[in-house]
């Protein structure tokens, strides 16, 4: 991997993710996605695709976020545990967690609460 650091724009939208900003990250996210001509790319569309799940979660649009969670999921599955300080294993779990949320308030189980996606940044080694 030839990055040693994430890019300015990536880590923006992870502070966007944290503050529970998720329409906005999702905007910045898409373009370090897009700018990025290499595999981590990938990743960068995960986080996105996690914020997205998140906003329609957060809307009430339970089968949108299901459907994106997947997707999201999809894209952070082939990524190591941690990358770049991207604590990718916590991602795929709260991702999880947001989908099957998602699932049982399609089948009527409406949460009273929904959870804040949060990406957790923590050191290699």
């Amino acid at each position: 991997m030839t990055h040693l650091r994430l890019p300015v724009d990536v880590e923006r939208g992870i502070a966007l993710v944290n503050r529970g900003e998720y329409f906005e990250a999702h905007e910045v996210l898409e373009a370090a996605w897009r700018a990025e001509p290499g595999p981590i790319r990938e990743l960068y569309r995960g986080l996105l695709q996690a914020a997205v799940a998140a906003y329609h979660l957060e809307r009430g649009n339970w089968r949108g976020a299901w459907k994106v969670a997947g997707r999201a999921l999809r894209h952070l599955a082939p990524w190591p545990e941690v990358v770049l300080g991207i604590d990718v294993a916590a991602l795929r779990r709260d991702v999880a967690a947001l989908r099957t949320l998602a699932q049982r308030a399609m089948e009527g189980e409406i949460p009273e609460a929904v959870p804040k996606l949060k990406v957790v940044m923590k050191r290699e080694g």
